[in-house]
Formats: C-alpha cells, sequence, structure tokens
C-alpha cells in the first residue's frame, strides 16, 4: 500500500503476519515527496532532498498540488507533468518494496483524497500504468483511515466516524459507515485545495521573517546562497512546527547570507497566526457531516489524519465544534 501525498510518502506491506510499515529503503515508513534530476535520471527521496540543497533548480516539491494542472514543472529546465512525476514516485516506492521483500507485490493499493473526481481519478489511473506497477487497487484516504482505525478499536456494524484529514499540502473531510463488506463514503467530503502543513509552516516562518525584515528585505531573490538559506530556513520552521505540538515555545536557527540569529517562536503567537485556516477546516467537517445526513452525536468517532492534525489547536477545535 502506498499513500502519495504531497511533503511524504509512506508505504506499507501486509502479509500472513498484517500489516506492516517500514518497508522502503533503511526500514522507512516513508520518504519525502521530493523528485530531482540527477545526472542518471531522477532522484527520490533524500537524495533528491540532498540534491535540492545543492541546486533547488533541478527539483521539485510538492507537486501532487499541482495533480491534474497541465502547466509543467521544470526540473534543471526539463518539462515534468505533475501526474508523470507521481507516476514516477510510485514506480520507485514498489521497486524498492519488491527489492526489500524479495518479490513483487501481489495487489498494489494506492490511496486518494476522497473528493477526487473523476479526472483526477482517471489521471491517477494512468499514472498506475506509466509506473507498470500491475493491476491496482484505489481507496479513498478517508477509508483507509477508517480501516486502520477499526484495526486498533472495532467500530461496530451501522455506525459512523468523520475524518478531518490535514495533510502536508491539502486538507479532507469525510464520513465513512461501518458495513457487513467494509466502510463506504456518505455523501460528498469535503474539501479544500490550498490548506495544508505547508500553509501552516509558511504562517511560522512569516513570524520568523517579521523578527527582521529589514535582514530578509536584502535577500537577493535570484541568488542561490539566499534561495538555499531560505529552503534550509524553511525545513527549521517545519521542525520548529512539530516542536510546537509538544511544547509551549521554540527557537529557530535563522542563518542567512550576513545574518546569523535565533528567533523565539511561542505557541500562542503561532497558534493565532493559523486559527483562520484551522477555522475554515472545522468549517468544512461540518458541511461534510451536515451532507452526510447525519448529526455529531450519531458519530462514533472523529478521526484525526494527516501529520498537521497533530497540532493542538486542531484538536481544541474539532472538540469544541
Amino acid at each position: 500500500g502506498a499513500d502519495p501525498g504531497t511533503t511524504s510518502t509512506p508505504a506499507a506491506v501486509r502479509d500472513d503476519d498484517g500489516p506492516e510499515m517500514g518497508s522502503l529503503p533503511h526500514d522507512r515508513a516513508a520518504i519525502p515527496s521530493v523528485v530531482a534530476l540527477g545526472a542518471d535520471g531522477l532522484l527520490f527521496g533524500e537524495p533528491a532532498l540532498n540534491a535540492a540543497a545543492t541546486d533547488p533548480t533541478r527539483a521539485a516539491r510538492e507537486f501532487k498540488r499541482r495533480f491534474g494542472d497541465s502547466t509543467r514543472l521544470f526540473l534543471a529546465g526539463t518539462p515534468y507533468a505533475a501526474d508523470l512525476l507521481v507516476a514516477r514516485l510510485l514506480e520507485w516506492v514498489v521497486r524498492a518494496v519488491t527489492e526489500q521483500q524479495g518479490g513483487a507485490p501481489r495487489q498494489p493499493v494506492v490511496t486518494h483524497p476522497a473528493n477526487w473526481g473523476g479526472y483526477k481519478l482517471d489521471l491517477l489511473a494512468q499514472a498506475a500504468d506509466v509506473a507498470a506497477v500491475g493491476p491496482v487497487s484505489f481507496l479513498p484516504e478517508p477509508v483507509a483511515a477508517a480501516v486502520h482505525y477499526d484495526q486498533r478499536q472495532r467500530i461496530a456494524d451501522g455506525s459512523c466516524v468523520a475524518v478531518y484529514d490535514l495533510g502536508g499540502g491539502t486538507f479532507a473531510a469525510a464520513v465513512v459507515r461501518r458495513t457487513t463488506s467494509g466502510f463506504a463514503l456518505l455523501g460528498q467530503a469535503a474539501g479544500i485545495e490550498h490548506i495544508g502543513g505547508i500553509d501552516l509552516d509558511e504562517a511560522l516562518l512569516q513570524l520568523v521573517r517579521e523578527s527582521d525584515r529589514q535582514a530578509f528585505a536584502a535577500l537577493d531573490p535570484v541568488d542561490d546562497a539566499a534561495v538555499r538559506a531560505m529552503l534550509r530556513l524553511r525545513e527549521e520552521c517545519t521542525r520548529a512546527k512539530i516542536g510546537l505540538s509538544f511544547d509551549t515555545r521554540v527557537t529557530v536557527p535563522v542563518v542567512l547570507p550576513g545574518t546569523v540569529a535565533e528567533v523565539l517562536v511561542q505557541r500562542s503567537e503561532f497558534e493565532q497566526r493559523i486559527r483562520p485556516l484551522i477555522v475554515e477546516t472545522v468549517d468544512r467537517l461540518g458541511d461534510a457531516i451536515l451532507g452526510a445526513g447525519v448529526t455529531a452525536d450519531d458519530l462514533a468517532a472523529v478521526l484525526l489524519v494527516g501529520g498537521s492534525s497533530r497540532v493542538p489547536l486542531v484538536a481544541q477545535l474539532v472538540s469544541a465544534a
């Protein structure tokens, strides 16, 4: 099973002992969803990240957000469609799992956002064909989340769960009902294409930028050293966001051409910046519940899915709503 995400792509295998993560190189559960053009072809994961640090023009990040977009992404001047990059990423994942397991998967499964329509689902099927991974089953992400939850805490037949999925690049909400044969989506999933973890990272980055407006204003946007410095700073902001899920304040190191500093960020000021975004996602969760023809009282649980759902403000606002 593979979940090609905006910021990371995890994979798992299921055998007679049940499902297990850590099926990618170095026993990793996931790789960064980064592709770079190397001397001998495309690079993925950590090698692609390393190439991007050296020359950002060779790499593409967050290309899943552009899935279905006719505008091409350029790697070292070479144009690529976003769906082709997803295909190559899937191909690499399946090949890595095949090498580790000593054989090809009998039944590859690929997850997708529940709010993707026929056009994007057709493109995803084409991407799987390009990846040449064999017959593929496609599973909506909320259904996959419900299956996972059911493995740990049995959901009674006829019960409903709502899924709040705040991923790296997009948000989706859906209601899923347990049936005698599995799980089924109720109503229409509600999604927001422009809200995800990278937008929370951007909010934190803006707080850091405001700490020294003059230093950031002086950066040359086409200078390679400045571009690499901003990439490193964005990665530091991602780590800081994760840190604020466990602590009330974090220190972000800032290393720019001519400037070295540390910026203290409080959880409260970060939450103030992202609150409008989180409120919008909670409103969409309400839309999904309403569209499914159920009420909050009918739900057995609300499942928080996606790395950014670990931000404490998410659980607070979802619970309050």
